[in-house]
């Protein structure tokens, strides 16, 4: 048998899998898993179809005829019941269909990109419960306004909903004419996730309900794009691209992500701060780098050359308040475009520039009007905004001693793939700073200096800011004592970048003199936003989940053994499978809980013994400095510096341990 006529009339070639799928689908309904016994009954099947239709085609009416007899004659009456069941509901749906909008039963009939991305039993669940809706609308199972008067006659909410929800054909028309239709979409769609026709139905109906009333309103891209079977579209508004490293791949990668996120229909950020600045080595044929600022140019054109019905998409580019090409960023949007061009004009209608004169006023013009299709918004930190109020309260000149309680001095803190810049530029704890001393003249700062027989501080050294740290201080080592001192003047601010291909790029500013700029921009064109990148850090939600915004990755050694569900695995081969895993985990780990001041509570949990916890990604993070863990009991691991260990008083990081301390193993000792 080699054709089959479908119930449209339409001839198409006999494919025996659909014989074994329907089988095997019935049988799945009531708990059958036997592939093989599907297959089985499907042979007979099809050996009855041959003697019966020998020089026939058969229809698809007439073997789902022969299949229930196969099962019925084979002993799988319940197998039977359930196909037969399967008919009903299928022949049920098609009734309801024919009285729909055959734009609608178009689009179920179109094979997108979608189908590979959504799993094919999903799409089926979505059209039943799709026409499930419509025949509970028709009933007045769900509300349903008779009268289509859900928008009360507002024209601009009408046109909103046409323009920017209702699914469209192919040809661009609305194959949706009322928010009631939108919400069967949404509802059906969602509610197709659920493992059981049962709970698709219930929750379907849930969200159709509430959908209806007010109740819950989705991100404007799950209105637009959730069920529409002719385009893939992303169902989520804002998406963050992070640029891996600072080369050409990772910028054009960059530009790359962008391009197709707003193809789905979504808006991106994406943050410079990994590049270097301006004038820095490049290894090239253009010997200097051209900058961070200059590559939003691509990132904006990028925007504006990619439509979303009709406009542009949305994107946000931003930079750390420490990078050296701040200042750039702060004025690159000072002057509209339009201004741009007529200055260009102008200057050349004048016959007072000669060729090179031009080409120099141009490129010096757009370097500072360019970035039209973005928004900008500057990243700044505590201690950035420290400097700015030390200048406003004690003036310019004024010489600040600060009490630095820890004795680390970071005079170097290059990016690296642990310490990415995206993530911010090192800035300095200020509460870990108290103000000691303010003084018009550093002669003043040398006399309290020179009581505990420290100093004297020169000018010279405040002048020369490779003297000072990161942060600007020119830091003073306190010998004996677990504090430092810093000296600086009022509103003094380093900005700095530093890589193996550029070394330290340090630029010591007035804090003062950039915000002023910032905002003066910020009045001309309402550019650049602020983000309070350390607030912001501090307050993220997934602190709450013991997941905070941080650029280190404490590790264990590939060679370590872990419990998994397939037994004890190194840790390296977990990774490589790039699977999620179950690994074994001891019960009497308490809950972590961040407050927002960044202390950690812990949360006792009763359980003993070993539960089995979900592992959603192991990777290596590259070579490191290594310290080897022995217990009394000869249980032992190496692991990096940062990695924590579980104590009975809490996680502590593995160089922090001491000799006394009592850690959990996974034994339940």
């Amino acid at each position: 048998m080699e054709k089959v006529q479908k119930r449209s009339g339409e001839i198409v070639t006999f494919d025996k899998t659909k014989i074994t799928q329907a089988i095997f689908k019935a049988a799945h309904a009531i708990g059958g898993s036997d592939m093989q016994q599907a297959k089985m009954l499907t042979e007979n099947v099809i050996s009855i179809l041959n003697q019966k239709f020998e020089n026939q085609i058969p229809t698809v009416e007439e073997i789902q005829d022969t299949i229930e007899k196969v099962l019925i004659e084979t002993g799988h009456a319940s197998t039977a019941k359930a196909f037969i069941l399967y008919r009903a509901e299928r022949m049920r749906l098609r009734d309801v269909s024919k009285n729909a909008d055959p734009a609608i039963d178009a689009m179920f009939g179109y094979k997108s990109k979608l189908f590979s991305l959504v799993p094919h039993e999903q799409v089926d669940a979505y059209k039943k419960l799709f026409y499930k809706l419509r025949e509970w609308q028709s009933e007045q199972k769900v509300p349903f306004r008779l009268k289509n008067d859900y928008l009360g006659g507002n024209d601009l909410a009408d046109n909103i909903y046409r323009n920017k929800y209702y699914v469209k054909d192919l040809d661009g028309q609305c194959i949706e004419h009322r928010p009631e239709h939108v919400f069967s979409r949404l509802a059906s769609f969602l509610g197709a996730v659920e493992t059981t026709q049962e709970k698709q139905e219930l929750w379907s109906k849930r969200f159709y309900n509430i959908l209806y009333k007010g109740y819950f309103v989705p991100g404007g891209r799950v209105i637009a794009g959730a069920g529409d079977l002719y385009r893939t579209k992303s169902l989520a508004n804002c998406f963050v691209s992070l640029i891996q490293k600072d080369n050409i791949e990772s910028i054009y990668q960059t530009a790359y992500e962008c391009a197709r996120t707003y193809s789905y229909g979504g808006g991106i950020g994406v943050d410079v701060s990994c590049l270097r600045p301006r004038d820095s080595v490049v290894h090239n044929a253009a010997d200097k780098s051209t900058g961070a600022v200059s590559f939003m140019e691509l990132y904006s054109l990028t925007t504006g050359l990619i439509g979303q019905s009709g406009r542009r998409g949305a994107l946000m580019l931003t930079l750390d308040v420490k990078h050296p090409d701040v200042f750039h960023f702060v004025n690159v949007k000072k002057v509209p475009n339009w201004v741009t061009k007529q200055i260009v004009e102008q200057a050349k209608w004048s016959n007072m520039f000669d060729e090179r004169q031009l080409l120099e006023l141009e490129r010096h013009v757009k370097e500072n009007t360019q970035v039209r299709f973005a928004n900008i918004s500057m990243k700044v930190s505590d201690e950035f905004m420290q400097a700015v109020h030390e200048e406003t309260v004690y003036g310019k000149n004024v010489v600040l001693l600060y009490k630095k309680n820890n004795k680390e001095k970071v005079t170097t803190a290059p990016q690296t793939e642990e310490l990415h810049y995206s993530y911010g530029i090192p800035s300095k704890d200020i509460t870990e700073y108290e103000l000691l001393k303010t003084a018009e003249t550093l002669e003043e700062i040398n006399a309290m200096l020179a009581k505990e027989g420290l100093g004297p501080v020169t000018k010279e050294q405040l002048a020369e800011q490779t003297d000072r740290d990161i942060f600007g201080d020119f830091v003073i080592d306190v010998k004996g004592k677990d504090y430092d001192y810093a000296v600086k003047y009022a509103g003094d601010y380093m900005l700095y970048f530093g890589a193996p291909q550029t070394g330290d790029v340090k630029n010591l500013i007035k804090a003062r003199e950039l915000w002023d700029q910032f905002v003066a921009g910020n009045y001309d064109t309402a550019e650049p936003g602020l983000i309070f990148w350390t607030a912001m850090s501090r307050y993220s939600p997934s602190n709450y989940v013991g997941r905070p915004i941080a650029s280190t990755n404490p590790c264990v050694t590939g060679e370590t053994y872990i419990a998994t569900e397939h037994g004890m695995q190194k840790i390296k081969d977990i990774a490589a499978a790039s699977n999620p895993t179950m690994i074994a985990t001891d019960s009497r780990v308490p809950l972590q809980i961040r407050n927002n001041d960044g202390t950690i509570l812990l949360m006792e949990q009763q359980q003993k013994g070993v539960c089995m916890d979900i592992a959603e990604a192991v990777w290596s993070s590259g070579e490191k400095e290594t310290y080897k863990l022995t217990t009394k009991r000869g249980y032992e691991i190496t692991a990096t510096a940062d990695h924590k260990v579980m104590t009975i008083n809490g996680f502590v990081p593995l160089t922090e341990l001491k000799k006394t301390d009592k850690i959990l193993i996974q034994k339940g000792k």
